[in-house]
């Protein structure tokens, strides 16, 4: 097993260093690795081709290129909380399955508990990608290029919190505290996002209903994966889309020719509907590869 670290920005470096260096002590056998959505969306960035078409208006890239940290530019551009954190939760997608690929690894486990993934169900749907829903919980390939396993996809959160005092030695300095703790929307009702009020729902749902949590995530594994072979990707969650999909205008029941709209080049630059609601359309040039 090959276990990847994956820095998040709003994280400091100390904190990171200290918590892995814990885990490491307690599971030395395991080969451990790092990396940040800053130097994978970097080093996306500079994959793109040098004459790619950017879609900015004005001076947008220049304004993005001279910062340091090219994703916390590109984050300032987003419309909203919710935009910044739908983006973060793609990059690390990305950022996963890409590394999986250069390790040759054979699939990537994701951590995510039936309460997770039901956050997910509900978070994807209202986003818009609800065509995608079963790549979120079943086991099995994804678009990424490789497999997706959920092995604690019938295990609550609350269950997972009371493990891990009753194994030995207990496995909580391993956690973070705020894992502990009731999930809380920031003062600011500007800054709250919708994973932050799904989060909220289902940790007060499980407490008294954890069948309800267990039946979205079973409900949404029995739906039939759609098919990959042929059909374009998202330039941004990179999840395939027929053409009558791409953008807002497709979902909007907009009726123009698709033909018409690649040779005019307003087909939301190639993004599925959530990601069209999450990216403008002066930033979509400022995605990475």
């Amino acid at each position: 097993m090959h276990v990847l670290y994956i820095i998040d920005p709003f994280v400091t470096k100390d904190k990171t260093s200290e918590r892995l260096e814990t885990i490491k002590s307690r599971f030395p056998n395991h080969e451990f690795s790092t990396t940040s959505l800053e130097e994978y969306f970097a080093d996306s960035i500079s994959k793109r081709p040098p004459n790619s078409e950017t879609h900015t208006n004005g001076n947008l890239e220049d304004y993005v290129e001279s910062h340091s940290s090219k994703l916390e530019s590109f984050l300032h551009v987003l419309p909203s909380a919710t935009s910044r954190i739908d983006v973060l939760s793609i990059l690390r997608t990305r950022a996963a399955a890409q590394f999986a690929k250069d390790h040759n690894c054979e699939g990537i486990i994701w951590g995510d508990n039936t309460t997770k993934l039901a956050e997910k169900v509900l978070l994807e749907t209202a986003k818009g990608r609800g065509f995608a829903l079963s790549w979120h919980v079943a086991d099995g390939e994804s678009p990424y290029g490789m497999a997706f396993y959920y092995p604690m996809q019938d295990v609550l959160r609350k269950e997972l919190l009371a493990h891990v005092d009753l194994v030995q030695p207990p496995l909580r300095p391993l956690i973070t505290e705020e894992a502990f703790l009731p999930t809380k929307a920031p003062p600011s009702a500007k800054n709250t996002t919708i994973d932050v009020l799904m989060q909220q729902y289902f940790e007060s749902v499980e407490e008294k209903y954890p069948n309800i949590v267990s039946n979205v995530v079973r409900t949404t594994g029995k739906l039939q994966l759609p098919t990959v072979d042929g059909q374009k990707l998202c330039r941004l969650c990179k999840l395939p889309v027929t053409d009558d999909v791409l953008g807002m205008n497709g979902w909007g029941g907009y009726q123009t020719d698709v033909t018409t709209l690649e040779h005019t080049g307003n087909l939301q630059h190639e993004l599925c509907y959530g990601c069209a609601r999450s990216v403008p359309q002066e930033a979509v040039g400022l995605l990475p590869v």
